[in-house]
């Protein structure tokens, strides 16, 4: 077929040739969406299980990872912001 694999026989990429710069675009894309279409709900989880999907079939786990990611910060409020990032370099640590 056309297009590549992000490893040998799973994770499609398309015409990307590497699958971290098609995670970084799908996240761009995602948070633009998500910001853009703040004020209405309804479609949030919608889109982002589609999306996740969509990163699942990439196989990357940038891509999985950055709309999880995303989508959090989605529901912070920016005074929220400082604590969530706080906890979440808690988190990681």
């Amino acid at each position: 077929g056309v297009g590549n694999t992000s490893y040998d026989d799973y994770g499609f990429k398309g015409l990307f040739y590497a699958g971290n710069a098609l995670s970084g675009v799908l996240v761009i894309i995602f948070s633009f969406y998500l910001f853009s279409n703040y004020s209405n709900g309804k479609y949030r989880f919608t889109s982002f299980f589609i999306l996740m999907f969509i990163a699942l079939m990439l196989g990357t786990k940038s891509a999985v990872l950055g709309l999880v990611l995303v989508f959090f910060l989605s529901y912070t409020k920016l005074s929220e912001l400082k604590s969530f990032l706080v906890l979440m370099v808690i988190l990681f640590l």
